[in-house]
């Protein structure tokens, strides 16, 4: 079996840089959970050293999930316009390449990880909708997953069932909608999910897929300084410091403000990042972001994502014999943890994802 074989993305008429994004915010996510195994004991690191800013920025790689988002409202929305799908179609399209591994990995979590489970609990845990306040995810990285699905709502009835009407085609409704959200962000702060700030990224990811769509986006892409990736990653692994420091922590934690413009200008450095990249692909440009290794990392990062908290890294500890007690052996736990979910989430891609991507018309 070749390499193409195991993973049919890998052959497919994709951007291959996207694929490499996608690992990194993979990563990022994983060290987050990796990481905070140790923060009370300082990653056996000396308090407020180089070395331990170092490792508090990327202890908050939650960045991450912000890059998803991005990516999110950038691929459904180019899926919906290739290929013109029916409401029923696109629901059943999204829970058909989400489920399987949802229920791989929450169903052994709701029967040995709570004392007991209710049906409302089993169907928050599935679908992600959160319609009852009083349940809780037994995967702690599930509240990702209700952003996704609101915003999969919202795809559904503006780009689907709106769309149909001409009156909501085209850019100058959409910014309308653009503009609503945002009021509803930072004044009424109101509806669930869609008061947060960080549900725009989404919204980020539409408007560049917008100009992929249109003859004049695409050259206004294809002009861009792909060069400057660099400075817009540095961007994102700046905000990442400043969620870590605890100064800035505090002000983004306890002022809306802080917190508005902080998401604000994480998402305009992965907008860049976004924007070089295709504009690297457009120019026929290769480099690490579409390296066969990102690329298979960004191939299984939801597996990855979905299986590292609740599995991968429990298994990860116990296969490193014994767990960390300095700097050295922290290394250690963190090679064969990553190891270890990298193994699980290739396993759980190869017999619960690759099917959605070879059987899809």
């Amino acid at each position: 079996m070749t390499l193409t074989d195991l993973f049919p993305p890998l052959a497919g008429k994709r951007y291959h840089a996207l694929d490499g994004l996608r690992g990194l915010a993979a990563l990022l996510i994983f060290n987050t959970h990796f990481l905070a195994q140790y923060a009370d004991r300082n990653y056996f690191l000396e308090p407020d050293s180089l070395p331990w800013h170092m490792a508090r920025t990327l202890h908050s790689g939650l960045v991450g999930v912000d890059i998803f988002f991005m990516l999110s409202g950038l691929l459904t929305y180019l899926s919906i316009v290739h290929k013109r799908p029916t409401a029923p179609a696109f629901v059943w399209t999204r829970y058909r390449r989400l489920l399987p591994v949802i229920l791989a990995v929450g169903i052994p979590a709701l029967c040995f990880g709570v004392g007991s489970v209710s049906t409302r609990q089993i169907i928050d845990n599935i679908f992600f909708l959160k319609l009852f306040p009083e349940t809780t995810f037994v995967n702690p990285v599930s509240w990702a997953l209700t952003y996704e699905m609101y915003f999969y709502l919202l795809a559904l009835v503006w780009f689907i069932l709106l769309g149909r009407v001409p009156f909501f085609r085209g850019t100058k409704p959409f910014l309308v909608l653009c503009a609503l959200l945002l009021a509803n962000v930072v004044f009424l702060r109101r509806f669930g999910v869609y008061c947060d700030v960080r549900f725009l990224g989404f919204f980020y990811g539409i408007g560049i897929g917008m100009l992929l769509t249109g003859e004049g986006g695409r050259r206004v892409i294809a002009r861009a300084p792909w060069r400057a990736w660099p400075v817009c990653l540095a961007g994102i692994l700046g905000c990442s410091f400043l969620w870590g420091y605890a100064p800035t922590q505090r002000a983004i934690f306890t002022g809306w403000w802080w917190n508005f413009a902080f998401y604000t200008a994480l998402d305009l450095a992965i907008a860049g990042l976004l924007v070089c990249l295709l504009a690297m692909e457009a120019a026929g440009r290769r480099s690490i972001w579409g390296a066969t290794p990102m690329r298979l990392l960004g191939i299984v990062s939801y597996s990855l994502f979905m299986s590292h908290a609740p599995w991968g890294l429990p298994l990860g500890r116990a296969l490193s014999v014994s767990d960390a007690s300095g700097f050295g052996s922290l290394v250690w736990v963190y090679g064969v943890s990553l190891a270890t979910c990298l193994a699980l989430a290739t396993f759980l891609f190869a017999f619960l994802e690759r099917p959605y991507f070879t059987r899809r018309p």
